[in-house]
């Protein structure tokens, strides 16, 4: 619906909302680039303590681009990097990449779409949430590469989780938190995804509630998205797009 529109969402949100490595025009910031969470823990013997939390927004380069581009889009890995150090001076204890990318590549190429795996690599950064391929992770796949541990849930030895698609699972990440000085260490960590049950339930009060909240602008974006916007006598499907030319993907670039 356009900068203008993502504007005023954000504007409304009641909950931070971040992104370091895209700015609009100019450099004016979409978004902070980072947030800190002030949370209370409680530890072994009962009591609380304080930790300070840092969330980095980041999201893909090429996909972004290719929608608008009066967008101003930096590399992954470079933003990371300026970025981290800025979090730790303002006093964050763990910091976690909430990054709209999957796992790709182990090295890194500039302006990357799939930058997860090298980012994991970052000094500084403990925890990863991913996304935009859809996977879950971890999984039970074999994997050739030696950063990724896909049984376990992480890469290079951090925790990375990655929930799917359309909210039909929750990635949880559970870390092992120990106190050394002024600082926190990560002693243990332990990345799940958490899959509903496919049996229908009565509605919740609070799915009720959402519902409530959300039947009106559900309703007009399927009238929109049911709007008649073109005919085509040749079908349109994604069934072989690994292996060759893809007429829905072609379709999409060329709007």
């Amino acid at each position: 619906y356009g900068i203008p529109f993502l504007r005023k969402a954000i504007a409304e949100a009641s909950f931070p909302v971040v992104l370091a490595n895209i700015d609009a025009e100019q450099g004016s910031p979409l978004a902070e680039r980072y947030t800190i969470l002030e949370r209370e823990l409680v530890t072994e013997n009962g009591g609380t303590t304080p930790i300070k939390i840092g969330v980095l927004g980041l999201g893909t380069t090429h996909a972004t681009q290719s929608i608008y581009e009066n967008l101003k889009v930096d590399d992954v890995l470079q933003t990371a990097r300026s970025i981290v150090p800025e979090l730790k001076s303002a006093g964050a204890d763990i910091i976690i990449a909430l990054c709209h990318f999957g796992l790709g590549e182990v090295e890194h190429s500039e302006m990357m779409e799939n930058a997860a795996i090298p980012l994991a690599n970052v000094a500084g950064i403990d925890v990863l949430l991913t996304g935009h391929t859809h996977d879950i992770f971890p999984n039970n796949r074999d994997q050739k590469l030696s950063a990724v541990m896909p049984h376990q849930g992480k890469v290079y030895g951090k925790p990375v989780v990655m929930a799917g698609h359309h909210g039909r699972s929750l990635g949880v990440v559970e870390l092992n938190l120990e106190r050394a000085g002024k600082s926190w260490n990560i002693v243990a960590s332990h990345s799940t995804i958490k899959t509903p049950s496919s049996q229908r339930k009565s509605l919740s009060p609070i799915q009720e509630k959402l519902t409530e909240l959300v039947a009106r602008p559900h309703l007009a974006t399927c009238k929109k998205m049911n709007a008649h916007i073109a005919v085509t006598e040749s079908h349109i499907h994604s069934y072989f797009a690994t292996v060759r030319p893809d007429t829905s993907q072609q379709l999409l670039a060329k709007a």
